[in-house]
């Protein structure tokens, strides 16, 4: 297909927002990664980066990957709850070339109202377009994820003004959008998880947590608010007290949902994996911020490679299947790649652990890497062709 076919506001790359969002994503995935290897491994000193290696790969991966797929993923699942038409053609367009920019921009000196009007553009055109299809629809069940996307935003916005000032507070606050992210997780799994696997085994096996669900929310946004004003003030309860507390009903959630009869559906292992990911790491990171005998980058790393990037690299590839009319069988290559994740995060947590970190670092980035090349290697056909059958994407 010739690139002015593609780049036509009518193609189907420009049909949903996860066509173009999680291509670009997986594509950061793999370059980001790699530069931060190269800095790590001294075979690049920074130069040319606008703030430090290490807030350039915080920033990229929680906000450029992790969050670029969340944007995706709900401005797609916006459409089928809301039957209203989602961000498409130029509008679509619109944003990906802010979201281009604003990496761009991350190697460039320009100032940083540059950077802060676009970043604050790039959300509310995702904010926008998402509230106009739940307000018009009347969608009140999903609401909640106005709210949650502008929070998301403000700790972006945040990060990024600390980040140019070389403040240490610009880690706690994207540690702080960790914790957000496995909020929406929570909402989003506590949805879909139980749903799949109802539709793929039999539906007694699958439990509704309704009651642990409420509180599960309630929870996790009140640990979040108290972890980012422990930077600030001296919380009567340590952070990391509710966090057990979160991973426990997460545990509780996960053994109502029938996972061990999904083993045999790569599709659906994944996600149970991803969510048991999370409840561990949000215990390891509460054990960690209680009695440090780990360290919490470590930990948070089982949740950022393990629950979130597991989970991403599961769903990418489920809506894209689903969304463009394919059957929902994860390739070959695909069920590969999310066995090379799950050693990333398993090599990633433990090797730094054992006194190897910079092996640990350099085998799980290029684990990483190479898992988020095979979907590549996979999805780019997928993405960038029509759907098959009738209607939009």
């Amino acid at each position: 297909m010739k690139t002015s076919a593609v780049l036509h506001p009518d193609a189907p790359l420009w049909e949903l927002a996860f066509r173009p969002l999680f291509l670009l994503a997986a594509i950061l995935a793999v370059v980001a990664i790699l530069v931060w290897l190269g800095w790590l491994d001294a075979f690049w000193n920074g130069a040319g980066l606008r703030w430090s290696p290490l807030y350039w790969h915080v920033h990229e991966m929680l906000f450029g990957f992790g969050f670029t797929v969340a944007a995706g993923f709900l401005l797609t699942a916006a459409q089928s709850w809301t039957g209203q038409r989602s961000l498409h053609g130029y509008g679509l367009q619109t944003l990906v070339l802010l979201w281009i920019l604003l990496r761009m921009l991350l190697w460039s000196s320009l100032p940083l109202l540059v950077l802060v009007v676009l970043q604050s553009s790039w959300w509310l055109l995702v904010i926008c377009a998402m509230a106009r299809m739940l307000i018009v629809a009347r969608s009140k069940r999903n609401y909640l994820f106005l709210p949650i996307l502008a929070v998301i935003a403000l700790l972006q916005l945040a990060f990024i003004v600390l980040a140019e000032h070389q403040s240490g507070l610009a880690l706690h606050v994207a540690r702080t959008a960790i914790l957000v992210f496995c909020l929406i997780i929570g909402v989003v799994a506590g949805r879909v998880v139980p749903m799949f696997t109802r539709n793929a085994v039999a539906s007694e096996r699958v439990q509704s947590t309704p009651v642990a669900d409420r509180v599960l929310l309630l929870l996790s946004a009140l640990a979040a608010i108290c972890y980012l004003l422990s930077a600030l003030y001296q919380m009567p309860i340590n952070p990391g007290f509710s966090m057990i507390v979160i991973a426990h009903i997460h545990l509780y959630r996960l053994g109502h949902w029938g996972g061990w009869y999904s083993r045999n559906e790569a599709l659906l292992w994944s996600l149970h994996l991803a969510y048991l990911a999370l409840a561990i790491g949000l215990a390891l990171t509460g054990m960690a911020l209680l009695t440090g005998w780990i360290a919490v980058a470590d930990a948070l790393h089982l949740l950022t490679v393990g629950a979130i990037g597991f989970l991403i690299m599961s769903m990418m590839a489920r809506v894209s299947l689903g969304h463009t009319g394919r059957p929902l069988r994860a390739h070959r290559l695909i069920q590969l790649a999310l066995c090379l994740l799950l050693f990333a995060a398993a090599v990633r947590l433990l090797l730094p652990i054992l006194s190897w970190p910079q092996l640990g670092w350099n085998l799980s980035g290029l684990l990483w890497a190479t898992a988020f090349l095979l979907f590549l290697r996979v999805y780019v056909p997928i993405l960038v062709a029509p759907r098959r059958g009738l209607g939009h994407s």
